[in-house]
Order: structure tokens, then sequence, then C-alpha cells
């Protein structure tokens, strides 16, 4: 399965897409190329740092996809985190941030942001495997709380509702017009990409 095909799958699984496939699946980013600083509303700014890391491996330009950092995704996980959950919620955020530099430590001997593309794919690779099955066994989040999770479903939930993914890559028809029950996709436009409402 290709990138594509995994974000037209998971589009129309969820809607909003707040699943992602396997880190293995995706294809990495430019390692070399140098970003711009931004300044975080909510996070501090290494916490900011390691958002903007983990969101590009998440969902890394391509030749025909715009990537987390060209669509501000980082931003977004920033302002949504900061505005829409709860304090308690919030914490435990930065918490589990906390806890991904300490595992990377542990493993590396070095924080997150210091290691290397494969490395840092490895340790998400690892707590991506996890915390899906910690979930499993206790999907209760008073609980149990997968930070690593959470930063995936705000992540896609900012890539797919983000105005030049719903029009330049989903199929996206405001005034839908006359239902019609039984037509090929291909004559309403969708062919083989997916549509945004």
């Amino acid at each position: 399965m290709t990138r594509r095909e995994a974000l037209r799958n998971t589009a129309l699984i969820s809607g909003y897409a707040l699943a992602m496939p396997s880190l293995a699946a995706i294809l990495q980013s430019c390692a070399g190329q140098k970003r711009p600083q931004w300044l975080p509303n909510f996070f501090n700014q290494g916490h900011a740092d390691m958002i903007t890391e983990i969101v590009e491996m998440l969902l890394p330009h391509t030749s025909d996809l715009p990537g987390a950092w060209d669509l501000d995704v980082h931003a977004f996980v920033d302002k949504f985190v900061g505005q829409v959950f709860e304090a308690e919620d919030q914490e435990k955020f930065k918490g589990g941030l906390d806890d991904i530099t300490q595992q990377c430590q542990t493993a590396y001997g070095k924080p997150f942001m210091e290691c290397s593309k494969e490395q840092q794919y490895e340790l998400l690779n690892k707590i991506d495997a996890e915390q899906r099955a910690k979930v499993k066994e206790q999907p209760n989040e008073d609980i149990y709380w997968p930070t690593f999770l959470k930063i995936k479903d705000v992540a896609f939930f900012g890539y797919f509702t983000h105005e030049k993914i719903g029009l330049e890559v989903l199929v996206y028809d405001p005034i839908p017009g006359v239902y019609q029950g039984c037509i090929p996709v291909a004559e309403v436009g969708g062919g083989k990409r997916t549509w945004a409402l």
C-alpha cells in the first residue's frame, strides 16, 4: 500500500482520519532541511520542537502531497491542545512528551531531538506498538493515556481538515445537488480521490 492509498483509506474510514497507518509505511522527510523557528502558544520550545519533528515524520512532504510543515500542522497541534484539551489532559500530554524524551535517553543516551531519523523512527514505532497494545487491554483513558496516539489523532485531524487538503487532495463538493444512489464514482469526480465530506 502506498502512502497516498493509506491516506485515502484513512479518510474514508474515519471521515477526519483520526487513525494512521503504520509508521513503517510512511516515507521519511527530507533530513537536511532546516526549518524556520516558530513560537508556540502553549508548549515550551522543547516540546514544540518535538511536536514539529513528530508530525513531520507522520505526514512528510512528498512530490504530490504537502507535508505537515507545509500546512502548519505543528502549530495546529499546539493551539488544539492549548485551547481544546482540559487542563488535566494538557498535563498528561506534556508528561507524555517528557516520557518520550526519557525513553529516548534510556535507549540511545541522548534526547529525542539529538537522535538520528532512524533512531527516532525506531523509538516511535516501538512506542506506537506498545501504546496500541495497551489501549486494547485498557481502553479507559482515566487509567491509561496514550500520548503518542493522541499526537497522531490531533495531527491527522489538523491535516485532513486543512482547507488545502480538502480542496486539492480530497474531492470536495459543497453543494452536491440531487441524490443519486447508484452511479459510478468516476462519474461524480471521485476517480481515485477520497471525498472530503
